[in-house]
């Protein structure tokens, strides 16, 4: 019997482990944009999360010195702002479509006075597809960034 009721609590320990951790790494990284429902109405403040309670939630508001105490029966929806660095999409893009460019300029058939050498345009399409993979990369990046819920 014993060992069952410390199999329970063991259980019931990981399952509320990580509703406290998602809790811990989220106060100091984040910028957050929360959506409160109140007497006001509706309203979406951006800040930093500096506390949070079981019952409450202090946002350091963006753009004010002071901070807000918030009732967290009247926060509907917590999100955090998705931040997407461009280098690794260019990074990507470059790889893929330089790559096949490369590929592609290895396999193409000798013509006379080609001297049996593919290098010159297995270069040149690494180098083109490398820029335009890049730039894609980063436009494609661009588009993706904004907030994603996350829950407390």
């Amino acid at each position: 019997m014993r060992a069952s009721s410390f199999l329970t609590a063991r259980i019931l320990g990981f399952l509320a482990l990580p509703s406290q951790l998602s809790a811990q790494r989220l106060l100091p990284n984040y910028s957050v944009r929360v959506t409160v429902h109140d007497s006001i109405g509706e309203r979406r403040l951006i800040g930093r999360i500096t506390a949070l309670t079981p019952d409450s939630l202090t946002l350091q508001v963006a753009d004010a010195t002071s901070t807000l105490v918030l009732d967290r029966r009247t926060v509907s929806r917590v999100e955090r702002r998705r931040s997407l660095s461009v280098g690794k999409p260019a990074k990507l893009g470059c790889l893929v479509l330089g790559g096949t460019l490369a590929l592609l300029g290895s396999q193409v058939e000798d013509h006379p006075g080609s001297h049996g050498s593919h290098a010159p345009l297995t270069i040149a399409g690494f180098v083109a597809g490398c820029g335009l993979g890049a730039l894609g990369g980063v436009m494609i990046s661009r588009t993706r960034q904004g907030w994603e819920e996350i829950i407390l």
